[in-house]
């Protein structure tokens, strides 16, 4: 839908008026680029003595106006609900601010995650008087198993458009006994820093064949940090995970080192914890490992999976 002189922007979200703001909870953090002033406030509103939403608003570090607005709320019971996310921005020229994006996260009646943006184009240099408003539905993936049911519905209706369907035989084959592919590589949908999509990284899945189906297990991942990567390797035949970090450490001549540590794949943080407290401050390797585990459901980038036989 078009828009010019600001005729159509993307609603804010309006705090209804039953649930009430408990300022004894609001939390206040210091900005990460200027210290002394916030950079990002927590609010929490309550109905009937219940927790019903959320919401963090995070600031310019510059005039304090909001950047960023993120809405959790929760049902009367106190459970996760719906999840909306704002991106601000104030306009180079008129300084105006508005609302750049806004996307809900939500399960419908079916049970299904969904996503849907709101996206406003435009407002800048090239086009500083007018833009688009963009509406995008995406349907969620909980496991690599729906997404890859999901990729498979896409094609079905790709190919029920007239596409050619050339590559159908190579992922769905027509029996367990075909030839499946041993080895797949998956991508992670990645829709900027802040939406990426979070899966068990460590769960396989299986694929619907006509008489059965095809399993595969996660054989290694890969990570994004900064300007390298993160590998990690599933032994699952020796329990073991091996970690690679190919700028894990710098020698004294500021030379990069890599570095790769081998874990148990069961109780992980606690031998992580034990090996980084044996070392005795000498390096950081275990603590590293353990930090970036944490954290690796939210950067997964690439999954390999191997056919179980």
């Amino acid at each position: 839908m078009p828009s010019k002189n600001y005729d159509l922007l993307i609603d804010d979200e309006v705090i209804a008026r039953d649930f009430v703001l408990d300022e004894r909870r609001t939390i206040e953090e210091r900005h990460q680029f200027r210290r002394n002033v916030i950079g990002k406030v927590t609010e929490h509103y309550y109905k009937n003595g219940v927790l019903r939403l959320k919401l963090t608003k995070e600031l310019h570090h510059q005039d304090q106006s909001e950047t960023r607005k993120i809405f959790e709320y929760f049902d009367a019971r106190g459970n996760a609900g719906k999840k909306i996310t704002m991106e601000l921005e104030r306009h180079g020229q008129s300084h105006t601010l508005f609302i750049r994006a806004k996307q809900a996260e939500f399960v419908n009646a079916n049970g299904q995650a969904r996503s849907v943006e709101h996206r406003m184009t435009g407002y800048c240099t090239d086009s500083p008087d007018s833009g688009f408003r963009e509406i995008q539905v995406m349907q969620r993936a909980g496991t690599y198993e729906d997404l890859i049911g999901i990729y498979i519905d896409s094609f079905r209706k790709w190919q029920q458009s007239g596409a050619s369907s050339s590559s159908k035989g190579i992922l769905l084959p027509d029996s367990v006994g075909a030839d499946c592919p041993e080895v797949l590589f998956v991508t992670i949908p990645n829709e900027g820093k802040y939406n990426r999509c979070k899966l068990d990284w460590r769960k396989g899945f299986r694929i619907p064949v006509h008489d059965g189906e095809v399993s595969y297990k996660v054989s290694a991942v890969m990570a994004i940090e900064g300007s390298h990567y993160l590998s990690w390797r599933n032994d699952a035949e020796n329990g073991r995970i091996h970690f690679a970090d190919s700028m894990g450490d710098v020698s004294r001549d500021n030379v990069t080192i890599p570095v790769v540590v081998t874990m148990p794949d069961e109780d992980t943080e606690c031998a992580l914890q034990a090996a980084h407290d044996g070392v005795r401050g000498k390096n950081n390797h275990y603590k590293d490992a353990k930090d970036k585990l944490n954290v690796l459901g939210e950067q997964v980038a690439l999954v390999i999976f191997k056919r179980i036989r």
